[in-house]
């Protein structure tokens, strides 16, 4: 009987633990909000906004699999190195936080003409005395839904 009491007991504890995590905590609308804007200086060569959101480490991994140190990656982001970007969407995005640090995940969806690509981004960010910041971003593209 004493073990029937202890494993509903731990039982229990697992589930509050479970449930104490799966809450958003209040910083996670300001954390997806950094990872959309984030996308959005991104594809509009804003290179002031994504030297405000990095940090001084911040390291990107690009879709090719490069990796850039925030100098290189800024300066990809040079006003006159700026393209048409296509439309974009953000969708699936998720936060998970430990502490002063955090994770998101999202899908970015990109409309190239008649072509739609999906690529996944993740992001880890640092909370700083400004605010919360990017630390590093890996962009990596979906293979393409196979059609029936």
């Amino acid at each position: 009987m004493k073990s029937v009491v202890r494993i509903t007991m731990a039982f229990g504890c697992i589930l509050f633990s479970l449930q104490t995590f799966a809450k958003e905590s209040p910083d996670s609308e300001e954390i997806k909000l950094l990872a959309a804007n984030y996308v959005k200086a991104q594809f509009t060569f804003d290179q002031d906004s994504l030297a405000q959101i990095t940090t001084p480490q911040f390291v990107e991994i690009s879709p090719k699999g490069e990796v850039d140190e925030r100098s290189a990656f800024l300066e990809f982001y040079a006003p006159e190195k700026k393209v048409m970007s296509p439309p974009y969407t953000i969708t699936n995005v998720t936060v998970r936080e430990n502490g002063s640090v955090a994770f998101i995940s999202q899908v970015i969806g990109l409309a190239l003409g008649s072509k739609n690509v999906e690529m996944t981004q993740g992001l880890s960010a640092v909370k700083t005395e400004q605010g919360w910041k990017l630390a590093s971003s890996q962009t990596t593209p979906r293979p393409p839904k196979n059609k029936p």
